[in-house]
């Protein structure tokens, strides 16, 4: 049996119901479930067991619900909701109107189907908003700890205003503005003559390496002892060496660091087989160390000193990173819809490797002892600009394709480098993973070789 909230004739329910079509807004303070349905009559109605515990009082335009019985609403338009409390509110059928407001300062759900103009939803507290149907713009603002779900809903303008975390929407913002900046100097330098270039020289590191690995073996069968009629291969200098630039005269802050040149090193990956969501599936990435290269090219340099004698210093700079991964099993990476995916190959191929272009800067602390040795230590920031894959078979045909494949836009490399003169020694570790987390492996690069310093 239902009780309505107004008389208990028919005419008194008549009169109630045509003069109070201004009714608009529902405050629930009831820890009771209230489901709100949309006809011409005004009605509010509950459980008769629960009577003497459902309150509610209207003032205006508002109607009040406090108790702990579950209420059944009827207006003629919703434009005002707002929930206190840990009952759930839900809609019968779908709710028409022009505007409507939603605020969530409790911890109850609101699940409501909708058909409005304009919707603006506040979630304050720890209850979940579910809104399906259509509205023309939706604004919410969501600050508390619960969720605001609108997988169902159609809505050509959604604007998101996170009141709670300004910065942090500022800071995407700036990322999004950086990433497309990066784009577009992508866009304007002849990365393809760059790369082929690159390539050559590669060519050359990797036929070092056949020789390295043949004379690794020689050396292996005689049992470590020299052999005089077998030498190893001195490795290819790097194409287009810059003349060496002046040494600036000293001033009493700045200095000359040792950064500005060509590194040229090994790539490892570290952590294989440890992610729990790829397994054991990880040894697809395993490497052929001798052909999975590491070239930097360090462009421009300073240094500030921290002493007169230019002993102690701080040093930064910039250049580009440019990483070869080559696989040692015929492997072709796919980005999937959620994470990166592999195919096996079968055919006959040469070789097949992933390669990313960063552009980096340096941020170490560099120690001379004495007037030609040096050592620094600190990080490498990095900007991702460039990402390919590419696979050669042994008829000759390449394929070569550009995609993120879900590498980090950024990398951060604990650095260290020592040496002496213009020659030196780098050793780099990423602290962050090579791909982005949930989407790919969880594998960390490091990196060492030598440098040729200007």
């Amino acid at each position: 049996m239902l009780l309505m909230a107004f008389g208990t004739t028919k005419a008194q329910n008549q009169t109630q119901t045509e003069g109070n079509k201004r009714v608009n807004s529902l405050v629930v303070n009831c820890t009771g479930d209230v489901t709100i349905r949309q006809s011409d009559q005004y009605v509010v109605a509950w459980d008769s067991n629960d009577e003497w515990h459902a309150n509610y009082n209207m003032a205006d335009t508002a109607v009040y619900l406090d108790g702990t019985a579950d209420f059944d609403v009827t207006l003629h338009e919703l434009n005002h909701l707002t929930l206190l409390s840990s009952g759930d509110v839900k809609s019968a059928g779908v709710l028409k109107g022009g505007n409507l407001s939603v605020t969530l300062t409790g911890s109850g759900d609101v699940k409501l189907n909708l058909d409005y103009d304009n919707v603006c939803v506040r979630v304050l507290g720890s209850g979940d908003v579910e809104l399906g149907g259509r509205c023309n713009s939706l604004t919410s603002i969501v600050s508390g700890s619960g969720d605001l779900n609108t997988r169902h809903l159609q809505c050509s303008d959604m604007r998101d205003v996170n009141a709670a975390e300004p910065e942090m929407a500022r800071l995407s913002e700036i990322m999004a503005e950086l990433n497309v900046n990066m784009q577009q100097l992508s866009d304007s330098v002849d990365w393809e003559q760059f790369e082929r270039d690159m390539e050559k020289w590669a060519e050359k590191m990797e036929r070092w390496g056949e020789h390295v690995e043949k004379w690794g073996n020689r050396m292996e069968r005689l049992g470590g002892k020299w052999d005089d009629r077998y030498t190893p291969p001195t490795p290819p200098t790097p194409p287009q060496k810059p003349e060496p630039k002046e040494t600036p005269k000293k001033r009493s802050l700045l200095m000359n660091p040792h950064w500005t040149g060509v590194d040229a090193g090994l790539n490892l990956l570290l952590g294989m087989g440890t992610n729990a969501s790829f397994g054991d599936d990880n040894a697809f990435l395993e490497l052929r160390p001798l052909r999975s290269w590491v070239f930097n090219f360090n462009i421009a340099d300073v240094g500030i000193a921290f002493d007169r004698r230019h002993r102690v210093g701080l040093t930064t700079g910039i250049g580009l990173g440019w990483n070869n991964y080559s696989f040692n099993r015929p492997v072709r990476l796919i980005k999937g819809e959620q994470v990166l995916e592999h195919e096996a190959l079968t055919e006959q191929v040469k070789k097949s490797k992933l390669g990313v272009l960063y552009v980096q800067a340096p941020l170490m602390l560099e120690v001379r002892p004495s007037g030609s040795s040096f050592f620094a230590l600190g990080v490498t920031g990095g900007i991702r600009i460039d990402t390919w894959t590419k696979i050669k078979f042994q008829d000759g045909v390449k394929e070569k394709k550009h995609s993120d494949y879900y590498v980090n836009l950024l990398k951060l490399d604990a650095t260290l480098r020592a040496g002496s003169d213009n020659l030196g020694f780098f050793a780099s570790y990423n602290l962050l993973p090579l791909f982005v987390e949930s989407h790919g492996p969880a594998v960390h690069t490091l990196n060492v070789g030598f440098s040729l310093i200007f």
